[in-house]
């Protein structure tokens, strides 16, 4: 590889590496019902990265899919969320 790309790759690694600490982080100090649910925003943004990079967009299965992890994952936080809107 050239010194260019040892660099990029470098710097992807650099920021996996926080993005772990930062959300192993996050659930040492949050209830995981609450981030485990905006961890499916990755879903969002890898589509919105892969149509901006050139990209199809996603079939209707795929699409469908996508609605119904995002619902679940909805699902999943509500309670928790009520729960701390009821302690404020």
């Amino acid at each position: 590889p050239r010194k260019e790309d040892i660099l990029w790759i470098s710097l992807i690694g650099i920021s996996g590496t926080l993005g772990q600490y930062f959300l192993t982080y996050a659930y040492m100090n949050a209830p995981a019902g609450i981030i485990a649910p905006i961890e499916y925003t990755r879903i969002v943004w890898g589509l919105l990265f892969g149509l901006y990079l050139g990209d199809k967009f996603l079939d209707l299965k795929s699409s469908l899919g996508v609605v119904l992890i995002l619902c679940s994952g909805l699902l999943i936080a509500l309670p928790a969320l009520l729960k701390e809107l009821k302690k404020i």
